[in-house]
């Protein structure tokens, strides 16, 4: 869980530290649904990327890995 305040820069590190040779990625965009844009590249093990922007917009929105698995349900509807 992520708590800012609306006004707030959100500087995010995101490391990439998935088990198994599947990557992910970070995700706040119309899908969440949420008013942002906001998305990394997909990160393998040992990886890294910083995201930030400005929390413009009040309310509660979900954050979510958009990568498809080899089998079974994306990650988004695994919750």
């Amino acid at each position: 869980m992520l708590i800012v305040n609306v006004g707030d820069r959100v500087r995010l590190t995101l490391l990439g530290n998935g088990s198994c040779p599947t990557v992910h990625d970070f995700s706040l965009d119309n899908e969440s649904p949420s008013p942002y844009n906001v998305r990394s590249i997909s990160l393998a093990r040992g990886e890294t990327q910083v995201l930030e922007f400005v929390a413009s917009y009040p309310g509660t929105f979900k954050y979510y890995c958009s990568v498809a698995p080899l089998y079974g349900l994306i990650h988004r509807k695994r919750g």
